[in-house]
């Protein structure tokens, strides 16, 4: 899981290093990955809300989301670009024959797809509530 985790950095990081050879590609592909994370966990709780009609996860506070992406931030500081640690997988995701870094590029971008598609599901799903008979005060 640890090895995936790199191969979805280093790919990142290598998207972003091809589209403009700046210095900022490692934190970009840090904040690609931060926003993925936080699009699972919104997902799950959209879908926990949909299921269930409510949802602690949508009922957490402002400040909770705040420190909740300052700290998810902190740690994905610490796993990838502290020490620059990611480099330890470079040089071997480099030397990946063609095809299988091709399936690997293929395999992440499906990957954001999934996410992104599934919290746009999670969504809609949620829309198609009359929330109404489950909230005597809605307004909507």
């Amino acid at each position: 899981m640890t090895k995936a985790y790199y191969i979805l950095f280093y790919k990142l990081y290598r998207f972003f290093k091809s589209l403009s050879d700046d210095s900022w590609g490692t934190w970009k592909a840090l904040l690609v990955i931060c926003v993925t994370e936080g699009f699972i966990v919104l997902t799950v709780g959209v879908g926990l809300k949909v299921i269930f009609k409510e949802s602690p996860v949508m009922e957490m506070p402002m400040t909770f989301w705040g420190i909740f992406c300052v700290a998810l931030t902190i740690v994905n500081y610490l796993i990838f670009l502290h020490k620059d640690r990611w480099k330890n997988y470079e040089d071997e995701f480099k030397n990946y024959p063609i095809k299988k870094s091709r399936i690997y590029g293929w395999l992440v971008f499906l990957f954001l797809l999934l996410v992104l598609s599934s919290l746009i599901f999670a969504f809609y799903q949620m829309s198609r509530i009359d929330w109404s008979k489950y909230n005597p005060n809605y307004m909507g």
